[in-house]
C-alpha cells in the first residue's frame, strides 16, 4: 500500500526529525511512518524538567491577516499544541492586541517566554517597509491572490529579518535558533515538551550550515544533489519551507543573502511575494551553505516550472554561478585552529573582494580544533565560516581526530568537488585535509610552506604534517627566501614555490594600530593605567608571555617557576600580561603558580582586533609561539623564544630574535638580559623578515595565474629529467679515479660570476693605494713552502725583491722533505749572497730590478737602485727558515702563518713564483667590498721546468669556489683552516680552508 501525505501535514515529517527519529523516512517506505510511530514516544524521549539547559530558541510570528486560506480559531489551535507543551525557550512576534490571547496558550508560566510587539502589523517591520508598494502591484498579477495578501507576503519575506533579530537579541542565550510556521503543528497527536530534540539539533545546525524544511517537488531538471544527514548525497525535489534555523553565523549569512537576492529579483522585475522563490534559487546557487530536510510529496510546485526556470537562470547570472558551479572555480579554503584563522581572514578576504568574486568561488570549512577560538578571530576580520564541522571531543588522540576529519573531509568535498583546496600551516587539519584532496586528485595550495625544524618530534606532529603537505603541494607559498631554499633542497619543483611573505604579517599590519581600538578593554586600561603610575619610565616594562605548545609541557611548571621569579624580583617595575590558553593542560598549571601574584595578569586569549595594540605597548616578548615571532619582528619588539627548536630561524640569524630554550636558569637570565638591553638601547630595529604586509595579494594573483594557465610545466621537475640526473650521479664515475672525481666535481660546480681584467679591477674602489706599500696597515709576510725541489730558492728570492709592494718578511719552510740538506745549502748560499759584504746585491738591482747601465759620477744610481739597494741588503734581517722532522708540508705553513706580525699574509707553493706585479694586484683586490676573499691561483704547473713567473699568465680576476697553489689573506683567516677538524693531514688543504672560508 502507497500512504499518502496531505498538504496540510507537509511539516510533519520534518518535525519527527527534530524529536530525534533516527531514519529518514521516504513515502514509498510507508511501513516506517504508520500511527503507531507518529505520536510521541515518552519512554524513549522522555520529558525534560523546566530547568533543562536548552540550546535551541524557537521563533513563530502571528500577525492578523485581512485574508486567509484558515480561521483565526485553526491558528489558534495549532498554535496551542506548541506554545502549550513545547518546553524549549519561544520568541514570539506578534502584535499588541494578540499577545494576550498567545500568553494564555503557553498557560506555564514558569516556561521561557519572550514576546516582541514592536509592530503592529507585518508591513511594519522594517525590510519590509519599502517592499510595500511592490507587493501591491504584484499582487495584482497573483495567479493565487485569492488566498493570499499584502500581509502574506510581508509575513513570508520578514521570516529571515526576523530570525536574525532574535539572534541579535538572544534573551536566552542560547547557540541555535529554529523558525518554525504558525501552523505547522496542526495535530493534537503532536503536543511535543522536548522539541526540538536536542541531540537531534546539535547533530544537524552544529556545522554552521543553514537548515531548510524542504517540502514540495521540482521538475525534474532542476534536482541537483545535495546532502542529507544520515544519508549522505542524494537527489531530491523542493520548494517550500516552513522552517528554518542553525547558528548565529548561518542566518546572519542567510538573511544579507536573501535580502540582497530581493532587490536582484526587484531589479529585474521578477515575482518576489512568495519566499520559496527566493529560497530556491539561492539553495541552488549555494548547496554547500544549506541543509536540506526533504519530503517527498505529490505536490503540484506553487509557482509554475517556467516562471521558475526563468528566475532561477536570472538570479544565476547576476551571481555568475551555475546550478553545478561548474563556471568559477571553487576554492576550498579548509581551517581548523585560531592561528590558521588569523593567519588565512586577510587571504580569504582577498579572495572574496569584489575583484576576485567574478573569478573564484570561496568556501572556508572549519574542522573546528579550536572552534570558538576561530570564529573569533575570523569575526575580527568580518569574515565567517561556511561549513562548520564542530569535530573536537574532549581527551580524543590524534588518530582518532585524524580519522574523525578524514571522513568528513572526503564527504564534503565529494559534495563541493573544489579545483583547489587551500590549508595553512601544520596542524591536523591542515595535513588531513591536503591528504584526502590528494587521493581526489585536487590540487593542495600550501600557504606557510617550507617551515622547518629538521627534528621530526619537535614540534610535534607540526613537523611531520608540514613536511608530508610540501612533499605533494602543488602551490607552495614560502614566505622567506630560507623556507624557499628548504622546500628546493628536499626535491621541491622550483617554479611550483612562490615567496610571498607570510599571511599572518598581513593580519597583523590590519589591526596593530587600529584607529577605532575601544580602549576601555580591560587589558588594555591595565596597561595604560601602568604606564601613566610608573614615575621612571626606563624602569615600567610590559612583557606579554604567551605559552602553548605541546612539546613544551612536560616543563610548564619550571617555566611559570621562572615568570614567578622574575616577578618576584622586580615586583612594582615590570607588568607581566599572560593569556592563558584554554588547553586546561596549560591552564591550571599557569593559574596554580602565578595566580597570586600582582603584578602578573593571567587573561583568557586575547581576541585579535586588540592583540596587536598589546603587542604594540609590550616593551619584552616573550614567547613558544611561531607567529608572534613574526608579528613582533615587524614591529622591532625584543623577542625571547622559549623553545629548544624553532621553524623560523631567520630571526635568530639576522639578530631580531634570542634564542634561550624552555630551562629556568636561562629563562631568567634572558629576561634580565634584556631588561638591562632596554635601559641602554631603547629596543630592536622594525625588520621585514617575514613579509611587507602584502602577502595575501600576492597569493591571489599567483592563484589567478595558476587557474589561467600561466605557469607552464617545468621539465626539471618531470620524471625522466629527476631520474635522469640521479642515475648521472649514481653511475657516471664508476670505477674513476678519486683524482677524477675531484678534478669533475670542480669542474662541475665552479661558477664563474663575473671575469676582470687588470684594468677593470684597478676601476674598482679599494682602500689601498700603492703609494701605501710601506703603511704597517698594508704589511705583508711570504711564506713559501719547500719540499722535494730543489735550485727554487733564489729565483724565489729575486721574484719576491721584484715585486711593486714588496714583503715585509719572508719564511721558508721545509718539513720532513727528502732533500732537506740541500736545501738548508741552499739557505746557506742565499744569506752569503745577500751579505753587508757581499756586491751581490749592487749587481742585481743594477741589472735585474732598475736596468741601468752606468752609475752615476758620485757612485749613486737612480731612487730604484736606492731603494733596491736598500731592501735587498735588509734581505737575511727579514729572512726566516723553518724546518721540522714531522710531514706537516700541506698543513704545517699554515700552523706557522698563524704567527705572522703582518695583518696580511700570502702562503706560497713552490712551485708557483709570482710576476713582479702580483702582490700589488692582491693587495688591491682583497680591499676592494666586491672581491674581499681569499685570492689565489690554479697552482698546476705543466712541467717541472716551467717555474718563472706564475703558472697562469692571465691578467684576469675570476670568483670561484677553490683557490690552490697560492693563498692570498688576512693574517685572522688563517684561524678558519683549524675551525673544523681536519680529515687528513696528507692532502686537501686547499679544499679545507676554502670551504670553511665558505
Amino acid at each position: 500500500m502507497r500512504f499518502r501525505i496531505t498538504y496540510y501535514r507537509r511539516l510533519w515529517f520534518v518535525i519527527l526529525v527534530l524529536i530525534g527519529i533516527d531514519v529518514f523516512l521516504v513515502i514509498d517506505q510507508s511501513n516506517l511512518f504508520q500511527s503507531s510511530i507518529r505520536r510521541f514516544n515518552h519512554t524513549r524521549y522522555p520529558l525534560s524538567k523546566n530547568n533543562e539547559q536548552h540550546t535551541t530558541t524557537v521563533v513563530i510570528v502571528y500577525f492578523p491577516l485581512s485574508k486567509s486560506k484558515h480561521s483565526k480559531a485553526e491558528y489558534q489551535s495549532w498554535l496551542e499544541n506548541l506554545l502549550g507543551f513545547c518546553q524549549s525557550p519561544i520568541i514570539i512576534y506578534t502584535s499588541i492586541e494578540y499577545q494576550p490571547v498567545l500568553q494564555y496558550l503557553r498557560r506555564n508560566n514558569s516556561l521561557r517566554t519572550h514576546f516582541i510587539v514592536e509592530y503592529n502589523s507585518p508591513l511594519e517591520i522594517p525590510p519590509i517597509k519599502k517592499l510595500v508598494p511592490i507587493f501591491e502591484q504584484q499582487y495584482l498579477t497573483d495567479p493565487e491572490r485569492a488566498y493570499h495578501s499584502i500581509e502574506l507576503y510581508a509575513v513570508w519575506c520578514a521570516k529571515p529579518f526576523i530570525l536574525n533579530r532574535s539572534v541579535e537579541l538572544n534573551p536566552f542565550r542560547t547557540k541555535y535558533f529554529l523558525y518554525i510556521d504558525a501552523g505547522a503543528f496542526r495535530s493534537s497527536n503532536y503536543r511535543f515538551q522536548s522539541w526540538p530534540y536536542e541531540p537531534s539539533i546539535h547533530s544537524i545546525l552544529a556545522n554552521n550550515r543553514l537548515l531548510l524544511g524542504m517540502i514540495s517537488p521540482l521538475p525534474r531538471q532542476f534536482c541537483p544533489l545535495s546532502y542529507i544527514i544520515s544519508t549522505g548525497l542524494i537527489r531530491h525535489d523542493l520548494t517550500q519551507a516552513g522552517l528554518m534555523g542553525g547558528t548565529a553565523d548561518a542566518i546572519h549569512w542567510w538573511t544579507s543573502v536573501f535580502y540582497e537576492t530581493i532587490n536582484i529579483y526587484i531589479s529585474k522585475n521578477f515575482f518576489i511575494g512568495k519566499e520559496q522563490n527566493l529560497m530556491n534559487a539561492i539553495a541552488l546557487i549555494y548547496p554547500h551553505r544549506i541543509n536540506m530536510m526533504l519530503s517527498f510529496q505529490n505536490i503540484n510546485i506553487s509557482s509554475s516550472p517556467n516562471l521558475f526556470k526563468s528566475n532561477y537562470y536570472q538570479i544565476k547570472q547576476v551571481f555568475d554561478i551555475s546550478i553545478s558551479n561548474k563556471s568559477l572555480p571553487k576554492i576550498l579554503i579548509v581551517l581548523g585552529t585560531r592561528p590558521e584563522g588569523i593567519k588565512c581572514a586577510p587571504l580569504i578576504a582577498e579572495l572574496k573582494s569584489d575583484y576576485y568574486r567574478s573569478k573564484f568561488e570561496i568556501i572556508v570549512l572549519s574542522t573546528g580544533q579550536h572552534r570558538e577560538l576561530l570564529h573569533q578571530s575570523l569575526m575580527a576580520f568580518n569574515q565567517t565560516v561556511d561549513i562548520d564541522l564542530d569535530l573536537m571531543m574532549n581527551n580524543q588522540s590524534l588518530p582518532d581526530l585524524f580519522h574523525r576529519i578524514f571522513f568528513q573531509i572526503n564527504e564534503q568535498i565529494n559534495l563541493i568537488k573544489p579545483n583547489l583546496l587551500l590549508v595553512q600551516g601544520d596542524t591536523t587539519t591542515a595535513l588531513v585535509s591536503a591528504l584526502v584532496a590528494s587521493y581526489h586528485q585536487i590540487p593542495v595550495a600550501h600557504v606557510e610552506a617550507g617551515l622547518r625544524t629538521f627534528d621530526l618530534s619537535n614540534p610535534f606532529p607540526e613537523e611531520l604534517n608540514r613536511k608530508i603537505i610540501d612533499s605533494f603541494a602543488k602551490l607552495m607559498f614560502a614566505p622567506t627566501i630560507f623556507a624557499k631554499e628548504v622546500l628546493i633542497r628536499e626535491g621541491a619543483c622550483e617554479t611550483d614555490i612562490f615567496i610571498t611573505g607570510n599571511t599572518g604579517v598581513d593580519a597583523f599590519y590590519q589591526y596593530y594600530k587600529h584607529e577605532n581600538l575601544n580602549k576601555t578593554n580591560s587589558i588594555l586600561k591595565l596597561i595604560d593605567n601602568f604606564k601613566k603610575k610608573s614615575l621612571n619610565k626606563t624602569h615600567s616594562v610590559v612583557i606579554v608571555i604567551t605559552m602553548h605548545r605541546r612539546e613544551n609541557f612536560q616543563y610548564l611548571f619550571d617555566m611559570c617557576r621562572a615568570i614567578k621569579t622574575i616577578a618576584n624580583e622586580h615586583n612594582e617595575n615590570i607588568l607581566i600580561i599572560l593569556p592563558v590558553h584554554p588547553n586546561p593542560n596549560v591552564k591550571n598549571v599557569v593559574t596554580r603558580i602565578l595566580n597570586k601574584l600582582d603584578n602578573v595578569k593571567i587573561v583568557d586569549s586575547i581576541s585579535y582586533d586588540i592583540f596587536g595594540y598589546v603587542l604594540l605597548e609590550s616593551d619584552i616578548i616573550l614567547t613558544d609561539s611561531g607567529g608572534i615571532q613574526e608579528e613582533a619582528v615587524s614591529i622591532g619588539k625584543p623577542v625571547i623564544l622559549m623553545r629548544m627548536t624553532t621553524e623560523r630561524p631567520e630571526g635568530i640569524y639576522l639578530g631580531t630574535i634570542k634564542q634561550i630554550g624552555i630551562f629556568y636558569d636561562d629563562i631568567i637570565k634572558a629576561v634580565n638580559d634584556e631588561l638591562i638591553n632596554i635601559k641602554i638601547t631603547n629596543q630592536t630595529s622594525k625588520r621585514n623578515i617575514f613579509g611587507d604586509g602584502t602577502a595575501s595579494k600576492q597569493i591571489a594573483v599567483i592563484i589567478e595565474n595558476y587557474f589561467s594557465g600561466k605557469y607552464k610545466s617545468n621539465i626539471k621537475c618531470m620524471t625522466k629529467f629527476r631520474q635522469d640526473s640521479i642515475a648521472q650521479y649514481v653511475y657516471s664515475y664508476k670505477n674513476i679515479s678519486s683524482h677524477t672525481i675531484r678534478r669533475n666535481m670542480m669542474i662541475n660546480l665552479t661558477k664563474v660570476k663575473s671575469a676582470l681584467t687588470l684594468d677593470e679591477i684597478f676601476k674598482i674602489p679599494s682602500q689601498y693605494t700603492i703609494s701605501e706599500k710601506n703603511e704597517d696597515i698594508f704589511a705583508l709576510t711570504a711564506i713559501i713552502g719547500l719540499y722535494r725541489r730543489e735550485g727554487l730558492i733564489r729565483r724565489w728570492i729575486e721574484a719576491l725583491l721584484l715585486q711593486t709592494h714588496p714583503p715585509k718578511e719572508i719564511w721558508f719552510i721545509h718539513f720532513a722533505s727528502p732533500i732537506a740538506d740541500k736545501l738548508d745549502l741552499e739557505i746557506k748560499e742565499i744569506r752569503l749572497l745577500f751579505n753587508n759584504g757581499s756586491n751581490y746585491c749592487n749587481k742585481w738591482c743594477k741589472e735585474n730590478k732598475c736596468k741601468i747601465d752606468n752609475l752615476g759620477k758620485d757612485g749613486t744610481g737612480s731612487k730604484c737602485f736606492d731603494k733596491c739597494l736598500k731592501f735587498c741588503m735588509t734581505l737575511p734581517s727579514i729572512l726566516f727558515v723553518g724546518m721540522g722532522e714531522m710531514q706537516l708540508k700541506y698543513f704545517g705553513r699554515f700552523q706557522l702563518a698563524l704567527q705572522c706580525r703582518t695583518k696580511y699574509v700570502i702562503v706560497f707553493d713552490d712551485d708557483c713564483i709570482p710576476q713582479k706585479r702580483y702582490l700589488e694586484v692582491a693587495m688591491y683586490t682583497i680591499n676592494t667590498k666586491e672581491y674581499r676573499g681569499i685570492l689565489g691561483t690554479k697552482g698546476t704547473p705543466t712541467s717541472e721546468s716551467y717555474y718563472y713567473g706564475p703558472v697562469s699568465k692571465s691578467s684576469q680576476i675570476i670568483e670561484v669556489d677553490v683557490v690552490g697553489g697560492s693563498w692570498f689573506m688576512e693574517s685572522e683567516w688563517v684561524k678558519l683552516m683549524f675551525h673544523d677538524k681536519i680529515y687528513s693531514w696528507n692532502t686537501g688543504e686547499d679544499f679545507h680552508l676554502c670551504a670553511n672560508a665558505r
